[in-house]
């Protein structure tokens, strides 16, 4: 399956905003867990520091769900790729609720 076009819409807009704006936090909800993969790995290779936190994540035992939103919390990445389904897992916590500037 190759990247879907809204993903790399929303690519190419983060591209454009976060050159023209003072940006904190950016959330980019894809439609499911290989788009979120896809858009992890261009963002990376554009030197984003970028949380890709999926379903699996937020329910296994390794911790790297709450390292995540440690990491976006502190500003250490500015970039979450996610899913609509674990946005709402993410946002019903107070302990993960992430204020975001830019959603696309």
């Amino acid at each position: 399956m190759a990247i879907a076009q809204s993903v790399v819409n929303s690519i190419m807009c983060l591209e454009d905003i976060v050159r023209n704006r003072w940006i904190h936090r950016i959330l980019i909800i894809c439609p499911d867990n290989e788009q979120c993969l896809y858009a992890q790995r261009v963002l990376t290779s554009l030197d984003y520091m970028v949380e890709t936190i999926l379903l699996d994540d937020v329910y296994s035992e390794r911790g790297t769900y709450y390292s995540s939103i440690e990491r976006l919390r502190k500003g250490l990445s500015k970039v979450l790729v996610t899913t609509a389904d674990v946005l709402s897992v993410i946002q019903k916590s107070a302990d993960t609720r992430l204020g975001f500037d830019v959603i696309l």
